[in-house]
């Protein structure tokens, strides 16, 4: 089938091609499909009506770099019914065509006017019904889930239904202007897999397509070679990829987890189906799945011919009286359309409703007297698709009665196929409240519930003569091809005979609904303005009220009807769809089962002897695993006699032949005809109603037994034989001491036996002389007899052999089921007097099949596991055949490739990974000395979900951790580590270096679910605290021990167990720091400036450091002042020297000692305390100033318990003078 993909490249302000109606749900994987998926959806993409399929369509989203776009109404998303998980990257519902009605939620309403413009105008539901359904909002917010990003534009907000619970929803993304839209595809990155192609063959054979020269044979497997694109993929999820297979076994173009193969990707890159049992010939709908992760899927799909059993399918059309008869000569082409050698043929019978309410014999099958000629029961049996119609107000013109209703509703429950068409569900004009008998029976099946009547078809006011494609299907591509050109482009409308709307809604939100066409177009036959096509036309993509085909489960709709189909001229496109509407609800519904009995009409027994038969129940309906069948044997002819016996049984749907346990004595003095039933059902397990069933009857003749002699063979210790193994098969013939009869010899004709073909005798053996064996080839030999002599004694005659026995052993390499054909024992007894003879006729006891089986193992499919924990792959093993369990031998496991996970096999059967990755597996047992594998399966190693606690450990620190297990168990843990011991639930850690550990935890939930908890405990160096700065006196020695802080605000003091070493360098002459474990220094000299600091680091890491201010106080041991001479009224400051340059203490105090009228001397302060002197001259004359050496705090400085003084002169002199001091 054509892609769905739709590859619409966008420029600005660009148009493009506009996907109406083809939602297909598979698409031929034979393209690079690896860009960004989008789907854009909106109510309408224009103001106006769209009732026309069109060429272009403006696009509402801006320039995309890298990504296509599928872009859909919300009335063509909610007919849609394509898989939706894994198809798109990212959905958008955008801005809306309208300026008013924006996403309606309005309903239509009853259409009750007669006016036909009015009912016409119904037909246009642009701006009504433009909401999600519950089914598809449901489908979004499953994505949401998932983490599939969905976009909407603010006009969703005006909705007040599905679509603004999506837009209230906090995970959605909302936009006002479609060009944010835009950004944010443009910079969305995917992390899905994606598959760029799947290519399908068997053998030679490509089967990308549906074809009748290219198809797939039975029985054979069948490969799907894969190519991906894994790019987007992040590198910790690419060992978790995996691939799945879906084979759409009930044909609904659908794919549930119960039509999921499992099976292993192989190193070819390549998936591989077995196809075994029984199924129809027709499409086999496939899809290929890979997943990344959890949800981070990509999924491919398509279809190809499998032919196996021709579809013979029984069809009864009950009709609306004698027209449209399917079977005329006109309708399907003088029955051309019916059938197709070799692949599918429709044997259609005709009844009219009237008929049909009448019980007409034609409904039986009569082979039996005790049929009730007058019942409808064998509808089940007989019939594989029931068609009602075609006829205009057909529900008028057909079946009335209740207990035809109920006959056919009976059917349709046993999920038997069902075709309704055109009025089948309306109600009458005058009528439009009341419910009909057909709804009651029937609206369900046909999902359109009396709650959703609309009227809309009444009077039949905008017909039209055109089907627009909805879905793609079966329905659509089988047999006859209708949805593509004879160019492979979509065939998106086709004709079909006139026809109109219909009265009741689709109901959309049932999942098992899928609409293929709907009514397309418009009629306009009157004058009045209303009449425009803008206004009439039918809105497109409406299934829930235009639809024309559709089915749900094993119920097909079709609008066929309203006009006569026996037309010559009537469209060939309607004439095809018909059959394939024809094949679709034959394939897609429920399928009696095949009885095959080699027992025939009349064959005798004699009532001697034990009775068993065996028997075949096939059901070629690859849904159906497992069928129930019941042997019934009567005393008498008929089914009304009392029961003799009855042998009731499940089987697996494998053509394995059922044998009835032999019946001793049950015909015991018994003669004549008795009746043997045979009942075979599907759909085990569910009720009587839902299942199909199939009866076979044999009537047996039973009689004395007119022979001296008896004759028997057996299959010893008969079970399943293995390939190669040896079957015992016991042959005896018994003469009997016999009275009453005068018996003289008896003389035997040669028995020769022939084998079925895969059998050959290995050993023929006798218990006797009395007979000859001649083998004429592997599978045919002969036995001759010696004739049996019979001696009188007393009343009786005794044979001179009691017995004449032999056995044969047969052997095959082929699987298979081998019957043996009963030999025959011929000849003669003879009396005393010659001419006394009695033939002899009997055959050999019926023999259970031989069955031999191929010794086989599979595994799996295994469900993922996490790595470090382990997986016991012996619980998922399946031995074939189950019944000779015993004889496989020292059962093992192999890991064939471990890929990234590093798994390996322990105790013989556990599977036990460390690492996430993919594993394949096989397992190997030993058959009769011979190892037999099974196929490698790929087994999914996922990491475990992490939860990550970081947490600072300082070097030196030790710090304990309590782990919060909240019902968990401790499984595993890190391996031991110097720095780290364990105890129950607790750990205690120690650094002695910077850096970072890591140290993990599994733990296990009482649901045995695991999660890793991770401790990252990053190693850092702690803040140093040196504290605050020191002052120290010129000599002194100081000690301070370093305190260690978490925090740089060095408020947070923290204790160290293992003390980290420390350097100390003084970055100073003043000071010298001496090499101690504590910080110890002496100061060296004053620092004037105040500019030593020493630097404190760790010597593991120099950058992490801090540094203490330290003042070194010195003390002058002298003070001394320059003389000075001054002019009158002149200022300057006086010039102190002291003894050295790094004296710290250099405050002084200035007194006049004599010539206090010559100068005088003020301190100068800075604000805080004495800085300076000045003197002034103030008349000439010498004066005497004393300098005393002060402390900080004003005191006099000592040396010697003397005070540090000096004195200088100072000379006060008229007019100028030298300037010998510092001016002030």
């Amino acid at each position: 089938m054509k892609n769905i993909r739709f590859k619409i490249m966008f420029a600005l302000c660009c148009i493009l091609i506009f996907p109406f109606l083809i939602n297909e749900p598979h698409f031929q994987a034979t393209e690079n499909l690896t860009k960004l998926q989008v789907l854009e959806l909106t109510d309408s993409w224009t103001e106006k009506n769209m009732y026309e399929i069109p060429n272009t369509v403006p696009t509402n989203l801006g320039v995309l770099n890298n990504a296509e776009v599928t872009r859909m109404t919300i009335k063509e998303f909610n007919a849609s019914r394509f898989r939706l998980e894994g198809r798109f990257d990212i959905i958008v519902i955008g801005k809306s065509g309208f300026t008013t009605d924006k996403y309606s939620t309005k309903k239509l309403s009853v259409v009750t006017s007669t006016d036909t413009s009015i009912r016409k105008i119904a037909h246009n539901t642009s701006k009504i019904e433009n909401d999600l359904t519950i089914l598809k909002y449901k489908k979004l917010n499953e994505l949401l889930d998932n983490g599939t990003p969905i976009i909407l534009h603010s006009d969703t907000e005006s909705n007040a239904g599905n679509i603004r619970k999506l837009y209230d929803d906090k995970r959605t993304t909302k936009v006002n202007d479609m060009t944010k839209a835009t950004d944010f595809i443009n910079s969305f990155k995917s992390t899905r897999p994606r598959l760029v192609s799947v290519d399908v063959s068997q053998e030679t054979t490509k089967l990308n397509k549906v074809s009748f020269s290219m198809f797939a044979k039975k029985n054979v497997p069948i490969t799907f070679k894969i190519s991906t694109d894994l790019s987007k993929v992040p590198p910790t999820m690419k060992s978790t990829v995996q691939f799945k297979l879906y084979i759409d076994f009930n044909s609904d173009d659908r794919f549930s987890e119960d039509e999921w193969v499992p099976t292993s990707i192989n190193p070819n890159n390549e998936l591989v189906w077995e196809p075994l049992g029984y199924s129809y010939t027709g499409p086999r709908n496939w899809m290929v799945e890979v997943i990344a992760g959890e949800n981070q899927k990509d999924y491919l799909s398509g279809s190809f011919l499998y032919v196996d059993k021709e579809v013979q399918a029984e069809i009864l059309q009950i009709t609306g009286g004698d027209e449209s008869r399917i079977t005329n000569s006109s309708f399907m082409n003088n029955n051309q359309l019916l059938s197709r050698p070799g692949f599918y043929k429709f044997n259609v019978k005709e009844m009219t409703g009237s008929k049909f309410d009448d019980y007409s014999s034609d409904l039986t099958n009569i082979n039996y007297k005790d049929y009730n000629p007058n019942s409808v029961s064998t509808l089940n049996e007989r019939y594989d698709l029931l068609i009602l119609g075609f006829k205009d107000v057909y529900k008028s013109n057909s079946i009335k009665k209740e207990n035809s209703f109920k006959a056919i509703q009976d059917y349709v429950k046993t999920g038997q196929g069902l075709l309704m068409t055109h009025d089948t569900l309306y109600r009458s004009p005058g009528q439009e409240t009341s419910e009909t008998t057909w709804e009651k029976y029937f609206s369900g099946y046909a999902a359109q519930p009396s709650a959703g009547f609309t009227n809309l078809g009444q009077g039949a006011p905008n017909k039209s003569s055109k089907a627009a494609l909805v879905n793609k299907g079966i329905l659509t591509g089988y047999p006859y091809q209708i949805d593509l050109n004879s160019d492979g482009s979509d065939k998106k409308i086709i004709s079909v005979e006139q026809t109109h709307d219909q009265y009741f809604q689709l109901d959309l939100e049932d999942e098992n609904v899928t609409p293929y066409y709907n009514m397309y177009g418009y009629s306009i036959d009157g004058p009045k303005i209303e009449n425009t096509p803008e206004k009439i036309g039918r809105t497109l993509g409406d299934a829930r009220n235009h639809f024309y085909i559709y089915s749900k489960g094993n119920v097909t709709y079709s609008g066929s009807g309203h006009t006569n189909l026996e037309n010559s001229n009537a469209s060939i496109d309607e004439k095809q769809l018909f059959s394939n509407t024809m094949y679709r609800a034959f394939i897609a519904s429920n399928h009696k089962p095949e009885i095959r009995w080699s027992l025939k009409d009349g064959d005798t027994f004699l009532n001697s002897t034990d009775f068993s038969t065996s028997w075949q129940a096939i059901d070629y309906d690859l849904a159906d695993k497992k069928l129930r069948t019941v042997m019934t044997i009567y005393n008498g002819d008929n089914e009304k006699a009392a029961i003799l016996a009855t042998h009731d049984v499940v089987i697996d749907n494998d053509g394995k032949f059922v044998v009835s346990p032999a019946l001793s004595n049950i015909f015991k003095d018994k003669r004549g005809a008795f009746l043997v039933k045979i009942e075979a059902t599907d759909r085990v397990g569910q009720p009587e109603e839902r299942k199909a069933k199939v009866t076979e009857k044999r009537l047996i003749q039973v009689m004395d037994d007119p022979n001296p002699i008896k004759v028997k063979r057996s299959i010893r210790n008969y079970k399943t034989f293995l390939t190669g193994e040896k079957v015992l098969i016991d042959y005896k013939i018994e003469f009997p001491v016999v009275k009453n009869n005068v018996i003289s010899r008896v003389t035997l004709n040669p028995v020769l036996e022939k084998l079925p073909k895969g059998l050959k005798i290995s050993s023929i053996t006798s218990s006797n002389n009395d007979v000859k064996i001649s083998q004429t080839n592997d599978y045919e030999y002969k036995i001759e007899f010696t004739p049996v002599s019979y001696k009188q004694s007393l009343n009786s005659y005794t044979p001179s052999v009691a017995e004449i026995a032999w056995k044969i052993e047969v052997e095959s390499t082929e699987e298979g089921e081998f019957y043996l054909e009963r030999p025959e024992v011929s000849g003669a007894w003879s009396g005393s007097v010659l001419s006394n003879t009695l033939p002899i006729k009997i055959l050999f006891d019926e023999l259970p099949n031989i069955m031999y089986k191929k010794p086989k193992i599979s595994i799996g499919p295994y469900n993922s596991i996490y790595e470090s924990s382990s997986i016991d792959l012996s619980k998922k093993v399946n031995i074939m055949p189950i019944d000779r369990i015993d004889e496989f031998k020292n059962l093992a496991f192999e890991v064939l490739d471990a890929g990234a996970s590093n798994a390996v096999i322990k105790d013989g059967k556990y599977l036990i990974s460390d690492t996430p990755g993919v594993v394949q597996v096989r397992a190997v047992s030993e058959v009769f000395g011979q190892k037999v594998y099974s196929e490698p399966t790929n087994l999914i190693v996922l990491p475990i979900p992490t939860l990550e606690r970081k947490e600072v450990v300082f070097v030196g620190q030790t710090k304990s951790f309590t782990i919060d297990l909240a019902g968990s168990k401790i499984i595993r843990q890190s391996d031991p580590q110097p720095e780290v011991t364990f105890q129950n639930d607790t750990f205690t850690i120690t650094h002695l270096t910077k850096g970072t550990t890591k140290i993990d935890f599994i733990l296990e939930n009482d649901k045995k679910e695991l999660q890793r908890l991770r401790y990252i405990i990053d190693s850092q160096f702690a803040f140093l605290g040196v504290g605050p700065p020191v002052t120290i006196e010129k000599g002194e020695r100081y000690v301070r021990d370093i305190k260690f802080f978490s925090d740089e605000s060095l408020k947070s003091e923290i204790q160290l167990t293992v003390m980290p070493k420390l350097v100390y360098k003084s970055l100073s002459d003043a000071l010298t720091v001496e090499d101690k474990p504590q910080l110890t220094f002496t100061g060296n000299m004053g620092t004037p400036n105040n500019d030593a600091k020493i630097q404190v680091s760790y010597a593991d890491s120099p950058n992490d450091l801090a540094t203490l201010p330290v003042y070194v106080m010195e003390f002058p041991s002298t003070i001394q002042g320059k003389d000075m001479v001054l002019k009158i009224d002149e200022i300057k400051a006086p010039i102190i020297t002291w003894n050295s340059q790094t004296v710290t203490e250099t405050n002084y105090r200035l007194d006049i000692v004599s010539g206090k009228s010559f100068v005088k001397v003020e301190a100068v302060t800075n604000g805080v305390g004495i800085d300076k002197y000045k003197i002034t001259g103030l008349s000439k004359g010498l004066a005497k100033i004393k300098l005393t050496s002060l402390s900080k705090t004003g005191s006099v400085l000592l040396k010697d318990n003397k005070e540090i003084s000096n004195t200088f002169f100072v000379l006060v002199e008229e007019g100028s003078s030298v300037d010998t001091g510092d001016r002030y």
